[in-house]
């Protein structure tokens, strides 16, 4: 599938390519074909308004042969497998093969909802970004009172869980074409608004798997071969469009099936090579689509060779520009520092993937790294890790760095799913609180903000300026507490006062200086600030949406939403479907910025006619408040006392 991808799309390429992919459908047996339903349909549906008309002849076949030979002679069970094929119905030139799909066409919209969901839990990207457009257009157009009804009540119906946990786990993907899918992820997210994660179960299962024995025992190796296999290196293989880092990461599931002894044994029935009961049950235990991708590898002749690491300085973080750079080179650097029972022999098959475009892989086992070095005691090993890890958190509050937003955020939540990741091994720090018997004023103040006591919380950052009244920090947590209190004159005056007494600061105070100004219609100030400040915060990209709508320009307009979705955004793709909870104010941000296209197409197409707001804008506000809580799970206009 990486050729179809990759080759199809290259001008000179495409027909033989297309000509090529058919011969090769049409020679399979139907069962062997249904696997590549949905990434052949889904590639071509793509790329369809680029070929050219001699290679648009080539689809229409690839289709037609999928639609008419395969669908004609499947079983009626497998005919099933027809829903794969995407959605062909704004294109003309396929209308006969779209037609016949019709004919075996899910109605059920809750079915048709499951299916679409499936299509964007695949491992292709390019399948899931069609996926989501259509997921896109269901709960926009054409099921947008199913999604409402879906949402009601003291707990949820389960497809709303399933679309949350679908879209957070999508939008961790890392590699080519992640920026057209995260965006496509957050304006679903958008439109499904911020829902109560306390009305429904995300089902959230955790992949990582527990090392007790620090590598030294053959069956834990094996097993942690098989953990990274099933959940890391196959969802790779299949979502990369690279056929050399596809070949890399064919080698590393070659060579970690080899260290398991699961062999071609296993596969042909004229073997008389004996397997022992573990292997086949562990081979038995992998899921389908798991023994598709690994079963024409039993037995391969993959070789992959790697570059020498040039000198590293320690820390490594502040040398790189992105975060991709830093976690890559850094899982690296340690690959060659871990040691001890067979670490060597299974981690050293990483080499060529882990410095690759994706940077999932090296993210998932640089936990292990991390582990086993910190677990060998090796001080001067030790020392660097810790190192490592103070240079992240210093980046997050030095006012001269140079790092971007990006890379500071999602360095401190790699860094922070670490640090958790560890903790599974000491006690950590749960049931701390208990023993606070006599607990500090900033204690108090967390306990007020943490249950939602804004004025409380107020009072005591109001005690703590009094004792130092230049206090960055101080005034930050101030100005959030009457932020959410909705005491915006008040805190527009505080953020003034502030910046007369300390200019330097306005880049901190910047989305709350900015906020308080659209809130009492400063526009003018709104502007400038907009206009002379770099910072990328919440708020400034909300500020820069509401100045190009002012604007009425279209491609300002798309542009700045484009560009909002991807900041607000940004903590969910960093928390993955674990960090549900600490990602909600990103989720009511960008129902915020959906809700504000509404609002500005509702008022375009209402120019002319009689004064008021839309009834169709006004029964989506009513029905969308019904499922959507404040931060604390209270009212927004009640204030907890």
């Amino acid at each position: 599938m990486a050729t179809l991808q990759t080759m199809f799309l290259v001008p000179e390429l495409a027909e033989v390519t297309l000509s090529m992919w058919y011969t090769f459908l049409s020679t399979l047996k139907v069962e062997d074909v249904i696997p590549h339903i949905s990434t052949t349909s889904t590639a071509i549906f793509s790329a369809w308004s680029a070929l050219s008309p001699s290679t648009l002849e080539s689809t229409k076949k690839c289709l037609h042969h999928i639609v008419f030979d395969v669908g004609s002679t499947a079983r009626s069970d497998r005919k099933a497998n027809l829903h794969k094929v995407v959605d062909l119905d704004h294109i003309p030139e396929l209308s006969e093969i779209h037609t016949q799909l019709q004919s075996v066409h899910i109605w059920d919209p809750r079915a048709q909802l499951q299916k679409i969901l499936d299509w964007c839990s695949g491992n292709n990207i390019m399948v899931a970004e069609v996926a989501l457009s259509e997921l896109q257009n269901f709960m926009k157009n054409n099921q947008a009172s199913l999604i409402q009804n879906l949402a009601v009540g003291d707990a949820f119906d389960p497809l709303i869980g399933s679309i949350q946990w679908t879209l957070f786990q999508v939008v961790t993907c890392d590699g080519e074409g992640s920026d057209t899918l995260q965006q496509l992820v957050f304006e679903c997210i958008g439109i499904l608004g911020a829902v109560d994660p306390n009305c429904c179960d995300l089902n959230s299962t955790d992949t990582k798997m527990i090392v007790r024995n620090n590598f030294k025992d053959v069956t834990e190796v094996r097993l942690f071969a098989l953990h990274v296999i099933q959940d890391v290196l196959v969802n790779a293989f299949w979502s990369t469009s690279d056929i050399k880092y596809q070949g890399h990461l064919a080698y590393m599931i070659q060579e970690l099936l080899q260290l398991c002894n699961i062999s071609t044994a296993l596969v042909s029935s004229e073997s008389t090579t004996p397997i022992s009961a573990w292997v086949c049950n562990r081979w038995n235990g992998f899921p389908k689509h798991v023994l598709e991708t690994v079963t024409p590898l039993l037995g391969a002749k993959f070789k992959a060779s790697h570059k020498e690491l040039p000198h590293l300085p320690s820390p490594i973080y502040p040398h790189q520009k992105t975060y991709q750079e830093w976690v890559q080179l850094w899982t690296a650097h340690l690959i060659t520092k871990a040691s001890g029972g067979m670490v060597q022999k299974i981690f050293g098959v990483f080499h060529s993937v882990v410095r690759n475009k994706d940077v999932g892989v090296a993210h998932h086992i640089l936990l292990y790294f991390v582990l086993n070095i910190l677990a060998s005691e090796n001080d001067e090993d030790t020392s660097s890790i810790i190192q490592e890890l103070t240079a992240v958190f210093k980046d997050q509050v030095a006012s001269d760095s140079l790092s971007t937003p990006d890379k500071k955020f999602l360095s401190a939540q790699a860094v922070f799913t670490l640090l958790d990741h560890l903790s599974a091994y000491p006690d950590g720090m749960e049931g701390i609180s208990t023993l606070i018997l006599s607990p500090s004023l900033e204690h108090q103040i967390h306990q007020h903000e943490s249950t939602g006591c804004w004025t409380a919380a107020q009072s005591s950052w109001e005690v703590h300026l009094q004792q130092q009244p230049d206090n960055l920090d101080f005034h930050l947590g101030l100005l959030q507490c009457l932020h959410n209190l909705g005491h915006y004159d008040m805190l527009r005056t505080h953020v003034q006062g502030v910046l007369v007494r300390n200019p330097g600061w306005q880049s901190d105070l910047a989305d709350f200086q900015v906020e308080s100004m659209w809130m009492i219609g400063a526009w003018d100030n709104v502007h400038n600030i907009t206009a002379n400040m770099e910072h990328e915060g919440p708020s400034m990209v909300k500020a820069q949406v509401l100045l190009a709508m002012q604007s009425s320009k279209p491609v300002q307009i798309k542009e700045s939403l484009r560009k909002a979705r991807l900041v607000l955004g940004a903590p969910i793709a960093a928390s993955g479907p674990s960090g549900h909870h600490c990602a909600y104010d990103a989720l009511v941000n960008l129902h915020m910025i959906h809700e504000l296209e509404l609002i500005h197409e509702a008022v375009s197409n209402h120019r002319g006619h009689a004064p008021g707001i839309p009834e169709k804008f006004r029964t989506h506000r009513t029905q969308r408040a019904s499922h959507r809580r404040s931060k604390f799970g209270f009212s927004t206009a009640q204030e907890i006392t």
